[in-house]
């Protein structure tokens, strides 16, 4: 809409002008001179804003998908550190990566229906794995909750879940009955974090929240809100 590039933390991939694809292992562009940990830019066919703010995305913590409990379980604290962090592609190597918070003045939370959440991170993972061992539609989204979640590592996640936050045979039942029950797990935990630390690490920083269905329905509006934010 602005014709302007806006930023990652993950600079081993990049947007494509007029499409979703995303091109992977590609050399990263900072954002900011000298600030070769990032962020970088999530375009080359888009300038970068010469001044002002870049609107920067991150998955801060617990994101991950094919991991234990123990890599995507966090608290506050560990949610806000991971927010800083990506990687960086040089050519040869992706190299982790990480900035100083200070560079960040306003914070944007963007809420989306978990149930869309859920199948979009379903739709880029068949797009990653095998489309044709799971399509698109209810029966590829069953199956690959299956290989994913609740027989991921031959069912190895779920008995360390109940290590974690599985408590209780009422809860384990309801467990296996929900598809895909990891990544509701993450996605509750994620909003229950940024608003945790909304209120306590940023509050002396600027944070709005924004909802993606209102974005889909009036984006105009959203690009005022913003712009004037």
């Amino acid at each position: 809409m602005t014709s302007l590039a806006t930023g990652t933390n993950y600079g081993q991939a990049i947007m494509r002008k007029n499409s979703w694809y995303i091109s992977y292992n590609v050399v990263s562009i900072p954002i900011f001179e000298g600030y070769t940990n990032g962020p970088f830019a999530f375009s080359y066919d888009f300038p970068i804003p010469p001044n002002g703010y870049v609107l920067t995305r991150t998955h801060c913590g617990g994101h991950c998908l094919a991991c234990m409990p123990k890599s995507y379980v966090k608290n506050g604290e560990e949610f806000h550190y991971e927010c800083y962090t990506g990687q960086r592609y040089d050519g040869e190597n992706i190299i982790p990566t990480q900035y100083v918070p200070e560079i960040v003045d306003k914070y944007m939370h963007l809420i989306r229906d978990p149930l869309t959440t859920v199948a979009s991170r379903f739709e880029q993972g068949r797009k990653e794995a095998d489309e044709m061992e799971y399509p698109s539609g209810a029966a590829g989204f069953h199956k690959w909750c299956h290989d994913h979640d609740d027989a991921y590592h031959n069912g190895e996640r779920l008995e360390r879940e109940k290590d974690w936050y599985i408590t209780g045979e009422e809860m384990e039942d309801l467990a296996r009955k929900v598809p895909c029950h990891t990544d509701f797990f993450r996605v509750v935990q994620w909003h229950n974090n940024a608003f945790a630390v909304s209120g306590r690490e940023l509050k002396r920083k600027s944070v709005k929240t924004f909802f993606y269905e209102d974005i889909q329905a009036n984006a105009d509006k959203f690009m005022i809100d913003l712009l004037a934010w």
